[in-house]
């Protein structure tokens, strides 16, 4: 009988040097792919190991980091130290990379707000108050056949025409505008238009009612003109008269506005009126 695995015909110890140098050679063989995979397998692991500490070290979960490096201790020096240094930096740069863009944009938005404010005080430098011209579609240095004209059409009333201090002086009523009782037309030497006075006054109103009055109109015409000049504001007796005077003035060339707030009272006799002053010159 032959031995098991030994060919008929062939001797005993050639045929188990065969088979022995067999498996040798099969293992020889197999040993490069075998430590292919192992390296792959190490480089894999890494990797994975890599990741997971870049996720903590930008979720800036240092602590992690280091208790995951001091397990996986079998990472080398030439990657943990490395990896460690960045951990410190992602703690400490990102903040101040952060801080550096915030600033950046907050420096940003101020220079856009210095421009814009410098750009809006330069138009508003730039842009002239409205010219002072008188109301009811009057101009200065119109002869009175042409007032007379506007105010006929404009269906008014002239009631009186006198002489004031040397100067025609008409009296005018019914010309629309709210609250004006009448209306004071003055032409000058060469018997032009030289001054319009417009009262307002009402019987139902209080001095509260005045001084809104008064208050609105200056607003009105501090937005036209800019901000004026006080000519007045006293409060004083004349003999048995108490007399409030509130008085401003804008000024321009060749034309300016008084508006004006009188008040009287004794006892229980009272007059108040609110009266605006267009004069040329």
């Amino acid at each position: 009988m032959a031995e098991p695995g030994v060919e008929r015909g062939k001797p005993a110890g050639r045929a188990a040097f065969q088979n022995g140098g067999v498996r040798r050679i099969a293992s020889i063989t197999n040993k490069p792919q075998t430590r292919i995979r192992g390296r792959r397998r190490r480089r894999e692991r890494c990797l994975y190991k890599l990741r997971i500490i870049l996720i903590c070290v930008h979720l800036r979960n240092l602590r992690f980091v280091f208790c995951f490096l001091r397990v996986h201790s079998r990472l080398s020096l030439s990657v943990n130290i490395p990896l460690c240094s960045l951990c410190l930096c992602g703690e400490y740069l990102v903040p101040c990379q952060k801080r550096f863009y915030m600033l950046k944009r907050i420096a940003g938005w101020m220079i856009a707000l210095i421009c814009l404010a410098g750009i809006t005080q330069s138009s508003a430098q730039n842009v002239s108050p409205e010219q002072i011209s008188p109301p009811f579609g009057f101009h200065w240095g119109e002869s009175e056949k042409a007032i007379e004209a506007v105010i006929t059409k404009a269906q008014a009333h002239i009631i009186t025409r006198d002489q004031v201090r040397g100067r025609d002086a008409w009296t005018v009523e019914g010309l629309l505008q709210p609250s004006l009782k009448r209306t004071l037309i003055y032409f000058g030497t060469e018997k032009t238009l030289v001054e319009v006075e417009l009262q307002y006054e009402r019987s139902d109103w209080d001095l509260v009612a005045y001084e809104d009055f008064l208050n609105s109109a200056r607003q009105k015409l501090e937005a036209k003109y800019g901000p004026p000049t006080v000519l007045a504001r006293d409060k004083k007796p004349q003999g048995d008269v108490m007399e409030t005077v509130v008085g401003y003035q804008w000024q321009q060339t060749g034309s300016s506005i008084q508006l004006f707030f009188y008040s009287a009272e004794r006892n229980t006799d009272v007059y108040r009126s609110v009266s605006l002053h267009y004069r040329a010159g």
